[in-house]
């Protein structure tokens, strides 16, 4: 997981928020649309080889915690 989390550690805030925006509209219309999720997933995938559908949900996860994390200040 260390090679997870060193690439998805440094996601830079525009991005984090974007990518918490891309996950509700997936949750509301069933379409990710093509953006931060989709290219910090392939990018996941080029580095660690894991399979995409995994990638997806690894980083969907991390974007999250992350930003509950970042934004409630712990």
């Amino acid at each position: 997981m260390s090679a997870v989390n060193d690439y998805l550690d440094n996601i830079e805030e525009q991005d984090l928020r974007a990518a918490v925006a891309e996950i509700k509209q997936v949750h509301t219309t069933g379409i990710l649309p093509d953006g931060v999720v989709r290219r910090l997933s392939r990018g996941l995938v080029d580095r660690t080889r894991i399979p995409s559908g995994e990638a997806r949900d690894v980083v969907e996860k991390a974007v999250l915690r992350m930003a509950a994390f970042r934004w409630a200040g712990v």
